[in-house]
């Protein structure tokens, strides 16, 4: 048993060397961080120079299981709290990819997060943060009910009472200055049904136009470029024209550690390189994901 990895505990004694998470991590992933060492029934899986075993998301025994075995999540991982009781599909908030997951849960906690195999975004890839980094929900760090502020201090109150404070304010805004004193910023980690709700409460409720996006400020440049040339702001193609592209423009942006599951689809040989497509990459401080052109 390898218990090395933070993230994955590796029984090789139920592995049957069929090589699938190899081939995702040199497929998928395009980190090439491990393969299959010695022949015949010597066979095995080894991390890089046989230093530990590293990541694997795919494995068709479940040998991979998973656990925290070196973290203090360790309480909160699947291996403390058993099976999920029942599985919820989400949408990953870490980035704008919009990766699909199936969320367990156990207990009323959250026990596992599993890529969904089917997702036309991320069909069944996922990055660490997405995969892992879930334990952040309960961290005590965290605010679970509205806080209100009292003279010097903070204290908290009932959603209801919350809800009724903003709404409230809300109205009074709008009868003493008029609709377009009240403005909505929506962020690109909400999922598009989240960002249309947002424009309709302002538009139809509110009755203004005043709403923005968070990545407006650092896409202005691309947008301004994007208009000129093509007549509109908004991206040209799908994820999936990805791997059928001839050219691919990078422009400030850096998606291999902002969007990591969009990364893998550029870099690897399953991906954009497929196709031997020629891949620019123009230099910003952005790391954000502005734009992508294919042709």
């Amino acid at each position: 048993m390898d218990s090395t990895n933070p993230f994955f505990s590796f029984d090789p004694n139920k592995c049957i060397a069929c090589a699938r998470c190899v081939r995702a991590c040199d497929e998928m992933q395009g980190t090439f961080a491990i393969s299959m060492f010695g022949r015949g029934f010597d066979s095995s899986v080894t991390a890089g120079n046989d230093v530990g075993f590293c990541r694997v998301e795919l494995c068709f025994l479940r040998r991979v299981r998973e656990g925290m075995p070196d973290r203090r999540a360790l309480r909160e991982s699947r291996r403390a709290h058993g099976k999920p009781d029942y599985v919820t599909q989400t949408t990953c908030a870490y980035c704008g990819v919009g990766c699909n997951f199936d969320v367990g849960v156990r207990a009323g906690r959250i026990v596992s997060m599993r890529p969904v195999d089917a997702s036309p975004v991320n069909w069944g890839h996922a990055c660490v943060k997405g995969r892992f980094g879930w334990d952040y929900v309960y961290s005590q760090d965290r605010l679970k009910k509205p806080i209100k502020r009292v003279g010097e201090k903070w204290v908290e109150i009932e959603w209801d009472e919350a809800l009724g404070m903003v709404a409230s304010e809300f109205k009074r805004v709008k009868e003493q200055y008029g609709p377009d004193a009240l403005a909505a910023v929506s962020s690109s980690r909400g999922t598009n049904e989240e960002n249309y709700l947002m424009q309709k409460f302002m538009r139809c409720t509110i009755g203004s136009n005043n709403v923005d996006n968070c990545a407006r400020v650092c896409h202005s440049a691309t947008v301004s470029g994007m208009m000129e040339v093509f007549g509109t702001w908004a991206a040209t193609n799908s994820l999936n024209d990805l791997e059928k592209t001839k050219l691919l423009m990078v422009i400030g942006a850096n998606p291999t550690e902002g969007h990591p599951v969009t990364g893998a689809r550029i870099n690897v040989p399953s991906g954009a390189a497929r196709n031997s497509s020629s891949l620019i990459r123009a230099r910003s401080s952005c790391a954000g994901m502005r734009s992508f052109i294919c042709s």
